[in-house]
């Protein structure tokens, strides 16, 4: 089949205002044309399935017609419908004094339907013009509209941080005087009460943190650079040398290939990862391989664990905010690291996803884009 014959044909509404005049139908198809003529008993928009209608042609057999009628159908079609007339008579139709705006063109009426095909052609590219314009000014409108809900969320949030610190401070405070003035005066249970709301203190903090870190991540921070993995994970590893001392953790780290990205946010998704793969470690000694590959739709990186795993039902819940599996509850964290991977991989164009099995480890799959120069 052609690519010629996939083209749809401009579909032009055509209203006989004094019934139907003949010669019309054949002579608009065979120009190109998809012409549609309404039940005259029915409204005008139940002519168009699917609703749409490029051009609109008024047929006026009479130099007499009634053309005031039409107005109401008019108004109801798309604002950029452009409107051509057919008429007897050009010089005495009052249609231009009715329709503001939309007529097109006016040809009188003769049985060389040229001049009226051209008009209508024209007409179909005025009507594809005006309604990009259309189309293009609403983008614009959503767009901005979008980066100002995106900087008022950040507003937002940085106030809520503020404030929300405010009365953990206080609480810290009065946990330490508490200490210092009334500690050899606790017995073992108000130790220990005092000791769970010094330590949810901090937690909390990071859960505050977390989420302004969260809503953040839509400000526009992902330019497209060229980003070497091989620099990120060197960082990632940087940052978590205590936790992978501590755990005595061993990484094997393949040489990765570039991507096109924002180096500090693609350190903060494979950090991330990262330390999930040391925390949830179980009980034997972490072993965490990070390799990378290339394809025609970019880049792979896969991190790979040795540790508890991820049952098969909470591969896709995982990443929601807040979420925290029931075997992980023991393990420090906000429950939103995996969330933050997602929102930072999916501003890059790329995508997240995990393998795994419970006992038997977890990997963990970046898709990125590839540089352009790549």
């Amino acid at each position: 089949m052609s690519s010629a014959s996939n083209v749809v044909a401009p579909r032009v509404l055509v209203v006989e205002t004094d019934g139907p005049a003949g010669g019309l139908d054949c002579g608009l198809r065979d120009s190109g044309f998809d012409p549609v003529f309404p039940n005259t008993s029915s409204p005008i928009g139940d002519a168009l399935d699917p609703p749409r209608c490029d051009v609109v042609l008024i047929d006026a057999s009479r130099a007499d017609s009634d053309l005031r009628g039409l107005l109401g159908t008019i108004d109801r079609l798309a604002s950029w419908s452009p409107v051509v007339l057919r008429t007897v008579d050009p010089g005495a139709s009052e249609l231009p004094h009715i329709v503001d705006g939309r007529l097109f063109a006016v040809i009188e009426r003769s049985d060389d339907l040229g001049p009226l095909v051209a008009a209508l052609w024209r007409a179909c590219w005025d009507g594809a013009a005006r309604r990009a314009a259309q189309l293009d000014a609403s983008l614009r409108e959503r767009d901005e509209m979008l980066v100002q809900s995106k900087a008022e969320i950040i507003d937002f949030a940085a106030v809520c941080a503020h404030d929300l610190r405010s009365p953990l401070l206080t609480i810290a405070g009065y946990c330490d005087l508490l200490r210092h003035e009334h500690g050899d005066r606790l017995d073992g249970s108000s130790g220990r009460y005092l000791q769970s709301i010094s330590d949810a203190v901090p937690r909390m903090n990071r859960l505050i943190d977390d989420l302004a870190a969260y809503a953040r991540l839509g400000d526009g921070g992902n330019a497209c650079d060229l980003v070497e993995l091989d620099e990120v994970l060197a960082v990632a590893v940087l940052n978590l040398d205590g936790s992978i001392r501590g755990a005595d953790a061993f990484l094997q780290i393949d040489p990765l290939p570039c991507v096109a990205g924002n180096r500090s946010r693609l350190v903060q998704v494979f950090q991330n990862l990262l330390d999930n793969a040391i925390k949830f470690r179980g009980k034997t000694r972490p072993v965490v391989h990070i390799s990378g590959s290339t394809d025609s739709e970019g880049v792979v990186v896969r991190v790979a664990d040795s540790g508890v795993g991820i049952a098969p039902e909470h591969h896709e819940t995982v990443f929601r905010v807040f979420h925290r599996l029931a075997r992980s509850r023991e393990v420090p964290g906000t429950g939103m690291g995996l969330a933050i991977c997602r929102r930072i991989v999916e501003l890059h164009g790329g995508r997240i996803w995990v393998e795994s099995q419970p006992d038997r480890g977890t990997t963990f799959f970046v898709r990125l884009p590839k540089p352009e120069t790549a």
